[in-house]
């Protein structure tokens, strides 16, 4: 009597299995880099104000709902009249009461243009990475030391996270 052999695989056989579990694997590996991709979304805001007191500020938008932000540039001019000098600018948190609650980082700005019709320009490019958590937003804050009608105007941007 003849003995049993178990059932065998044929080698194509084997190899199509082999090629569709790699497949399988390679597939749920992009669903889940996709899915970690869509929780960053691209974020920028840009604000501008022109000032009438010798701190001048900007208000950024809070990052939505149960969310962060993750700010990765700021770029920023100032336009200063006459003989106003900056004394400081920087970007601030501040919480939902608007009350600032510590200073970020200090924005460098280097002087551009001098005139006499437009004034001083200025204008600054950093990167950075500050996270701006629910119920913050950044401030954009300039001071300068004589109060001429001075202008801030301030892109930041980023990608907006779940944290």
């Amino acid at each position: 009597m003849r003995a049993m052999i178990p059932f065998q695989f044929s080698r194509p056989l084997v190899k199509l299995f082999a090629c569709v579990t790699l497949c399988v694997a390679f597939l749920a590996i992009s669903l889940a880099a996709a899915v970690a991709a869509a929780a960053e979304v691209p974020y920028q805001d840009f604000k501008s104000n022109v000032c009438a007191h010798a701190l001048c500020t900007i208000d950024f938008a809070p990052p939505p709902a149960g969310k962060q932000l993750a700010i990765t540039h700021v770029s920023c001019n100032f336009v200063t009249k006459g003989n106003a000098k900056i004394v400081e600018s920087d970007l601030a948190l501040a919480d939902s009461s608007n009350a600032n609650n510590g200073l970020l980082e200090f924005i460098v700005p280097t002087l551009v243009s001098t005139g006499s019709v437009l004034g001083n320009i200025y204008a600054a490019n950093h990167a950075t990475l500050i996270y701006v958590p629910p119920t913050f937003h950044l401030r954009g804050r300039l001071s300068v030391a004589v109060t001429n009608g001075e202008t801030i105007s301030c892109m930041i941007t980023g990608t907006v996270q779940t944290p």
